[in-house]
């Protein structure tokens, strides 16, 4: 990440007031020569509980830790958009942008994965009274991987009658578990309608619905255990497997059936730390 030079920081609309480095005179920068140096992989500690009289501890799991990132920022044209002699004005404009209190999107510009970060810890301004210098920033973010843009697939015109095979790819670290909206076929007289969707590729899981009504639409997110019938007032968790739909590392191939438009929403995780 240190070898980027513009950044972004928010979505650069609504309340995160999302701009890039560019519009403060700003970049992301290294003070000193040498070779860079950055975090590789997140923090890991290892769950285990040890007994009296057995020296070698029983072994439960390994816990990921949020990471932090050590920025320096360097005023490049620190006074874009605002009087050359307001430097105080750049500087209060500067952290506010960069001080929420919550998480923002924050990546390097034209790299394929971001963080959602939050200003920590002690800060440093370093100048030499005339606009000129760094500030030196610590920032947290809300998990210990990086995340790609937001994605979506539309699938449409499916024959639902027949099962049709499909391939996703999942190019990140970690499995994904997406937001799926769904729509049911029209079928006359149609009260007792099934969808699935089974993965083919490696352990045959399948995600299916039962007992749906004819064009009924149904929204699932799948990490959060949510399910809503979009155009009917049925709780359907009644009428669901139970079996959430998770996307492996990797290529997988799914069979679709019962379903005639289908959009998948996500975003690819990745352990990195630079």
């Amino acid at each position: 990440m240190k070898e980027g030079v513009d950044f972004y920081f928010g979505r650069n609309q609504g309340a995160d007031n999302g701009f890039r480095s560019v519009d403060y005179g700003i970049i992301n920068c290294t003070i000193g020569g040498g070779m860079l140096e950055e975090g590789y992989i997140p923090t890991r500690e290892i769950r285990e509980t040890t007994i009296r009289g057995n020296p070698k501890p029983y072994f439960h799991g390994v816990d990921f830790k949020p990471m932090e990132l050590n920025l320096t920022f360097g005023f490049e044209s620190f006074h874009t958009g605002v009087t050359a002699n307001d430097k105080d004005r750049a500087l209060r404009e500067l952290s506010y942008w960069l001080t929420k209190d919550y998480y923002v999107p924050f990546g390097i510009v034209g790299e394929d994965y971001m963080f959602y970060v939050m200003c920590v810890d002690d800060s440093r301004l370093v100048h030499n009274a005339l606009s000129q210098g760094y500030v030196d920033l610590t920032f947290r973010t809300d998990a210990p991987w990086a995340y790609s843009e937001i994605k979506t697939i539309n699938l449409s015109g499916f024959n639902p009658d027949v099962e049709t095979l499909i391939e996703f790819e999942n190019n990140g670290d970690l499995d994904i578990l997406p937001e799926i909206w769904i729509d049911i076929p029209f079928k006359t007289g149609g009260t007792n309608l099934e969808c699935s969707i089974a993965k083919v590729t490696g352990n045959f899981e399948e995600f299916k619905f039962t007992g749906l009504l004819s064009q009924e639409k149904l929204y699932v997110h799948n990490e959060k255990k949510y399910i809503e019938s979009l155009n009917t007032t049925h709780y359907r968790y009644d009428n669901f497997n139970d079996k959430y739909l998770s996307l492996p590392r990797g290529l997988t191939q799914l069979s679709i059936k019962g379903i005639e438009n289908l959009i998948f929403k996500y975003q690819e995780r990745k352990y990195i730390a630079y």
